[in-house]
């Protein structure tokens, strides 16, 4: 999908000003803007931007419940899948784990890098514009990569094997699916979250956006979830052992 329509949510008028002249200036996408979180949530469900830039401090409603609505109401119903960068002055460690596990994209602190700003966000524009151009055309059925426990179509179609012969389809975005092809390509070996961002080629994607979308990319596959294993020195290793391994164990316990 490509990006055309950004969100703006910020309750202070002069970064509102300064955040849309910048996007207007620096891109072609159309920036619609709200300072209050109610006026946000109506704004996101009629037009569903491309993008939400959040500021995380709202007078009404926080940002944090924002991102959450937008990840577990619209998202799991498969309605609407954006990015969304949370703009704030927050910056510990912590706050910035826990925006990641709400399934934010990116995480910016103020004072923000006005210059640094339109650059993340037309990065995320590209990766999803690039991702879609590259699949190839009339191969709509046909599998693209296959193990023992998944099956990943040229079509972006992903169904996982669980047990008891049961398959399920994965929703995936397009930005989850990139990393999950890329782990199940180098079945058995870490790969490091450095490996992982080269995927985008910038320096500007933040190991935090590789955690984020891992966690989802797992959830998603729920008891499947061992499928990926995390280690933070090593990075994400995708290996179908570790479900036979799970298994074997269930069945030892039983």
């Amino acid at each position: 999908m490509t990006v055309r329509r950004v969100l703006i949510i910020e309750d202070n008028p002069r970064l509102l000003a300064i955040l849309k002249s910048i996007l207007e200036t620096k891109t072609n996408w159309k920036v619609d803007t709200v300072s209050q979180g109610e006026e946000a949530i109506l704004l996101i469900n009629r037009c569903k931007p491309d993008l939400i830039l959040l500021d995380r401090s709202l007078p009404d409603i926080h940002g944090d419940t924002i991102c959450q609505y937008v990840r577990t109401v619209l998202e799991k119903k498969h309605l609407y899948d954006p990015y969304i960068c949370m703009i704030t002055g927050e910056t510990s460690t912590s706050s910035k784990i826990q925006a990641y596990y709400m399934g934010i994209d990116d995480y910016i602190c103020k004072p923000i890098d006005y210059e640094e700003l339109p650059v993340r966000l037309k990065l995320m524009s590209t990766r999803r514009e690039n991702h879609t151009d590259a699949l190839p055309l009339k191969q709509n059925d046909l599998v693209e990569i296959e193990t023992k426990y998944l099956c990943i179509y040229f079509t972006g179609k992903v169904i996982v094997r669980l047990s008891d012969r049961r398959t399920k389809e994965l929703c995936l975005t397009e930005t989850e699916l990139r990393l999950l092809k890329f782990l199940v390509k180098n079945p058995g070996q870490y790969v490091s979250k450095e490996t992982l961002i080269s995927l985008w080629g910038s320096s500007c994607v933040s190991p935090g956006i590789i955690n984020t979308n891992i966690y989802r990319i797992r959830k998603k596959l729920s008891e499947a979830s061992n499928l990926i294993r995390g280690s933070r020195q090593h990075g994400y290793c995708y290996n179908d052992s570790l479900m036979t391994e799970e298994q074997d164990y269930a069945e030892q316990i039983a």
